[in-house]
């Protein structure tokens, strides 16, 4: 029913009551306001599923395989930089540990073009999108949702002690929807299942929430990524170690990037493979020195020599300390293969330029010793939650790369920003956001108290019913002024609203929605 109510500007209110399926037994519900333009839509009545006492332990127990499943996924999405499976990477888009080895690790950040390169490189960002876009694309929620549809039912044991007790099941397909908030990732399972011993039950709804800040975290991370692409931090801390470790009196440090000496005789040289090694324990000793600020693990370097405060101070990372509080990061290399060229040299020497003077019979000479770099290394950062999974802790990993050619840095700012980890469908495309601003505002319907943390999705199914090539994620509803609500443009037309809430007292609710 529309129902309208002119004010002085002839405004019109709208209001939407969706009725969440709940996992208490209270008839709580979900009550979202919605204002479009000023326009009002009609109230949908609430729909509450009852689950009888006598499947209450099915239910828990379908809930704790998907808790238990969740979490098993997540743990391997963090090993796995945000990915679950790695088939489809190349050799240049992982970091292995070593030869033949089948832990990898996607690179977030790197150059994609041959070592060679050294001018019109392409560099390729791997952050995977932590929203599903399209419930096929490679988003971190897409992942876990089809790692739990995959595993969820050999959890379950195909529910064999249920059996022994009388009971038995006539099970569906499962469809999972993963939906990362600000606190903690809840996992919604539709599975329907015909339960029956005495009488017959229909039971499909389960839902869990798993205690991983993976929104912060991946925040972090990506704020991690995004420094170095327009900063070049491993770049600068590069430099700054080979001009730390390179000297004229040591031909086992590293050959300087500037510098001459006033002996007569045969230049100095140094050797390529000798010199990759001894460059390689410098950085094994050094990239865990990088640190970011306000980070759990964030010491404030104190020195009393001036060049050492410097060099220390300069090996911080000033990521916006909001992202990092509570989190652990730290950057690791080991020894990992590294590309080298250092010029000039000739073959496995690595010699002095031509610019030398020698005029011995007045007790004069100068050679010049000028060379320059062109290196290439993985870095792998590491953030930890230590109050993650109730204290147990939780690791999320991904590696960057360095990149150096002729002694300078090689992406600047100039040039093109991040690339996106996947392509977003025209549907979801910003340039597609063509409605006035709408606000979507949540409540408990019986409480009317604001309900935060509510997932808002929107979709036109095709002809066929899906959403897969017209789904776009929206937002969250968040607290503002005592209110939770998310105001923001939408793509045009008639499709579905999809809320997934963030309690695990609800489950998700998909309403018919024009905009």
């Amino acid at each position: 029913m529309l129902n309208k109510k002119r004010g002085k500007k002839g405004q019109i209110t709208i209001f939407i009551i969706i009725g969440i399926l709940i996992l208490v037994a209270s008839a709580t519900y979900i009550y979202v306001k919605t204002r479009i333009l000023e326009e009002e839509l009609p109230i949908v009545i609430p729909i509450v599923e009852k689950v009888p006492i006598e499947v209450q332990p099915i239910k828990d127990f379908i809930e704790a395989c998907v808790y238990q499943v969740g979490t098993e996924g997540l743990i391997l999405l963090g090993q796995q930089g945000g990915y679950m499976d790695l088939a489809g990477f190349s050799i240049n888009d992982a970091l292995t540990f070593s030869e033949g080895d089948n832990l990898a690790i996607p690179y977030w950040w790197h150059m994609s073009s041959d070592d060679k390169c050294t001018e019109n490189c392409v560099f390729k960002s791997g952050v995977p999108p932590l929203h599903r876009i399209r419930p096929t694309d490679n988003s971190i929620e897409s992942n876990l949702d089809r790692y739990v549809n995959k595993n969820l039912a050999s959890c379950t044991g195909r529910f064999e002690d249920f059996e022994e007790q009388g009971f038995s099941f006539i099970m569906g397909d499962i469809t999972t929807k993963s939906t990362v908030t600000k606190e903690d990732v809840v996992i919604t399972v539709n599975w329907p299942i015909e339960v029956k011993r005495e009488a017959k039950t229909k039971i499909k709804s389960f839902q869990t929430r798993v205690p991983v800040n993976l929104d912060r975290i991946y925040a972090l991370g990506a704020g991690i990524t995004d420094y170095e692409a327009e900063n070049m931090f491993l770049e600068k801390q590069a430099t700054d170690l080979i001009a730390g470790f390179s000297t004229l009196q040591n031909d086992r440090m590293l050959p300087p990037m500037g510098g001459s000496d006033f002996e007569c005789g045969s230049k100095k040289i140094w050797l390529k493979t000798e010199t990759k090694e001894n460059l390689g324990k410098v950085l094994m000793s050094y990239v865990p020195l990088l640190q970011v600020y306000g980070g759990l693990n964030y010491v404030a370097p104190s020195f009393l020599d001036a060049l050492k405060q410097s060099i220390y101070t300069g090996m911080i990372v000033p990521i916006d300390p909001f992202l990092s509080r509570g989190l652990e990061t730290s950057f690791v290399y080991l020894d990992w293969p590294i590309y080298l060229n250092i010029a000039p040299s000739r073959g496995e020497l690595i010699q002095g330029g031509d610019v030398s003077i020698h005029l011995p019979f007045l007790g004069f000479c100068m050679n010049s010793y000028d060379f320059t770099y062109d290196l290439s290394y993985p870095v792998l950062v590491q953030i930890y939650d230590p109050a993650a999974l109730n204290g147990k802790g939780y690791y999320f990993k991904f590696a960057i790369e360095e990149n150096l050619r002729n002694s300078e840095a090689m992406f600047t700012a100039a040039q093109e920003a991040l690339p996106t980890a996947i392509e977003e469908s025209l549907f979801c495309n910003a340039n597609q956001f063509l409605t006035g601003k709408i606000t979507i505002e949540t409540k408990d319907a019986k409480t009317d108290s604001p309900l935060p943390g509510v997932s808002v999705a929107f979709c036109i199914p095709d002809s066929k019913g899906s959403c897969d090539a017209n789904y776009c994620f929206i937002g969250t509803t968040k607290i503002e002024n005592g209110k939770a609500v998310l105001t923001s443009k939408f793509p045009i037309g008639v499709g579905l609203l999809i809320l997934t809430p963030a309690s695990p007292d609800y489950v998700s609710a998909v309403e018919p929605y024009a905009t």
